[in-house]
């Protein structure tokens, strides 16, 4: 089992409501995939937490760098885990909304991700 956090930028054929779509579809063919997580998009860019089967997620990163609403994937973190951090977790998206990282984070930390990568979504949120 592993997690990977990786980040990337939209493109110019991302439209506004892709988000809620990409969330969707996720939380529909993630049980199949074995994949569990989140997403957070803010100003033009993509954070995503996943966390599989090592081969899920290997499949997982093929499938997105091949999707033409991004580019730029960069892996910030991908490590070996016992449990998952986010087993009910389909792919729900994180509210940014309110701009507070506080806020946005504290579902990450009541489970117990590594402070690390809460420390990294964190700077995501806020950055710029």
């Amino acid at each position: 089992m592993e997690q990977l956090l990786y980040t990337s930028t939209a493109t110019a054929r991302f439209a506004a409501d892709d988000v809620f779509n990409i969330v969707m579809t996720s939380a529909r063919n993630n049980p199949d995939r074995e994949v569990t997580g989140f997403l957070v998009f803010a100003d033009g860019a993509f954070l995503q937490l996943v966390e599989g089967p090592k081969e899920r997620l290997d499949e997982l990163l093929d499938v997105l760098s091949r999707d033409p609403r991004h580019r730029d994937i960069t892996v910030n973190s991908r490590r070996s885990v016992q449990t998952r951090s986010f087993p009910n977790w389909r792919m729900q998206r994180l509210d940014t909304s309110s701009r507070d990282s506080r806020l946005a984070v504290a579902p990450l930390r009541a489970a117990g991700l590594p402070r690390d990568l809460v420390d990294q979504v964190e700077g995501f949120i806020t950055r710029g």
